[in-house]
């Protein structure tokens, strides 16, 4: 008695497998098609024997009730948002008219329409323009005071001094000179005693 060959053994098992499961997969498909017959004809009668159309008729009132309020929700915020935006846009055009009227040039955007809710302006924000525009004005009326007349002076003064120490005049002469200008202006500087000879650059 010739034995099985271990390629005949293995080819063997392949087709039992493959064999098998074809007509299994068969079988389950014809299993299936039963069961999908059987559930169009029972489907009706099945769920009415459950005795649950109040329990889905409650939820379908729920759920129409929250999909219009959600509906409505989402008008009511968009209506929301563009009176916002038109109110921000009212403000912006507001400082911006009085930014160029005043000269104050503030950085203000009047095209705020389509912008995201976390680009509104924020009271710091509109705070900070209008501090700006108080600073201009601020020293508008500053640089009118004797503060600015100092300053001014004080320009002219270095000028002064400056002429002094070129003047090709002698380091005593100087010092002087020099003493007298920085009094005038109330600068506290006292020159070395060895201060040597400064001459002026040669502008030939």
């Amino acid at each position: 008695m010739k034995p099985i060959r271990s390629n005949e053994l293995e080819y063997y098992e392949k087709l039992i497998d493959n064999k098998f499961r074809s007509q299994n997969d068969a079988l389950n498909r014809k299993l299936n098609n039963e069961i999908d017959k059987v559930v169009e004809k029972t489907f009706k009668p099945f769920k009415k024997r459950l005795n649950m159309d109040k329990l889905i008729a409650k939820y379908q009132k729920a759920k129409k009730e929250y999909s219009t309020f959600k509906q409505t929700k989402e008008i009511k915020e968009n209506e929301l948002k563009m009176k916002a935006l038109e109110e921000q846009n009212k403000l912006a055009s507001f400082l911006k008219q009085k930014s160029e009227s005043n000269d104050w040039k503030l950085d203000v955007d009047t095209n705020s329409y389509g912008v995201r809710d976390d680009k509104f302006y924020s009271e710091l924000e509109i705070d900070d323009l209008v501090k700006d525009a108080c600073k201009v004005e601020a020293r508008r009326f500053v640089e009118k005071q004797a503060i600015a007349k100092d300053i001014n002076a004080l320009d002219d003064l270095k000028e002064r001094a400056r002429n002094i120490l070129y003047s090709g005049n002698s380091i005593s002469a100087t010092v002087s000179e020099l003493s007298k200008v920085f009094k005038q202006g109330n600068i506290q500087f006292q020159l070395p005693s060895n201060l040597l000879q400064i001459e002026a650059p040669n502008t030939k």
